[in-house]
């Protein structure tokens, strides 16, 4: 088996070992389910909503909200606060932190634009507010840093996550890919710039983000071919593709001699 250290532009030569298991991704989905008319939720900890879906996970237990197509109602002990109205026609995820509310908006099922709001949790005041452009897919924080999944089009569709900061909420950064992994100190990004080929078989390109420094590092890796064995294929007849753990990518390839996987460190 190959077992490739963190690197950019890796080639290495070591041991292999046939593989002749499949190899496959399980992706786990969450399972929303539709609320009719208004719910109250009570949150503890960290909570995402939608004004069509139930919590997907948990939030501040001081703080309830009320929610309907119309407005997001915020409570504190069944003590009405503030509330947001919600623009018609338009779709909300919630995030509730220990001291904001934050609100990602966009128009469905249409392509269009999406704000991100973040409003003072106590007070209702305002704070700030981002657009962009997609169809969001995704929303959650993480170490203090919120992230936005959205999929736009350009001359084919492709995916980025915006990565707003909450403790300098003027500090955000892109990035043009998608979650695949994750670890206590950093989020493997899947990238989806240029033109993506899903049967590339030697390149592999994605992004890391170090949640303590708050930086983006950029990781190409190169899958080398074995001795004698010829050129390395992805062709859909192997079960090949790449699987992803908290500090690794491996990715099963063939060649003439048989099916085989390399191991990459990312963390």
């Amino acid at each position: 088996m190959y077992k490739i250290p963190r690197a950019t532009m890796n080639v290495a030569h070591l041991h292999t070992e046939q593989i002749l298991d499949k190899q496959c991704r399980l992706k786990l989905r969450m399972m929303r389910f539709m609320i009719v008319g208004k719910a109250t939720l009570f949150l503890y900890g960290f909570s995402v909503l939608n004004v069509s879906a139930t919590p997907l996970s948990l939030g501040n237990r001081a703080y309830t909200l009320q929610i309907s197509s119309k407005a997001v109602q915020v409570y504190f002990k069944k003590t009405f606060v503030w509330a947001y109205a919600i623009p018609k026609g338009h779709s909300e995820e919630a995030l509730l932190t220990p001291d904001k509310l934050i609100l990602v908006e966009d128009e469905k099922p249409r392509w269009g634009d999406y704000w991100l709001k973040i409003y003072d949790l106590k007070s209702g005041q305002f704070l700030i507010q981002r657009t962009g452009y997609g169809n969001l897919s995704q929303v959650f924080i993480h170490s203090s840093l919120l992230f936005v999944q959205y999929s736009g089009v350009g001359g084919q569709i492709s995916t980025s996550t915006l990565i707003q900061d909450l403790q300098n909420l003027q500090k955000s950064s892109t990035v043009p890919g998608w979650k695949i992994a994750e670890n206590e100190s950093s989020i493997l990004f899947d990238d989806t710039s240029g033109n993506f080929n899903p049967y590339e078989a030697v390149l592999l390109n994605y992004y890391r983000y170090d949640l303590r420094s708050k930086s983006i590092s950029v990781l190409h890796y190169r899958i080398p071919e074995r001795n004698e064995c010829g050129s390395v294929e992805k062709d859909g007849t192997k079960n090949e593709g790449e699987t992803f753990s908290a500090s690794e990518i491996s990715a099963v390839r063939h060649d003439r001699c048989g099916v085989f996987k390399t191991i990459f460190t990312w963390k």
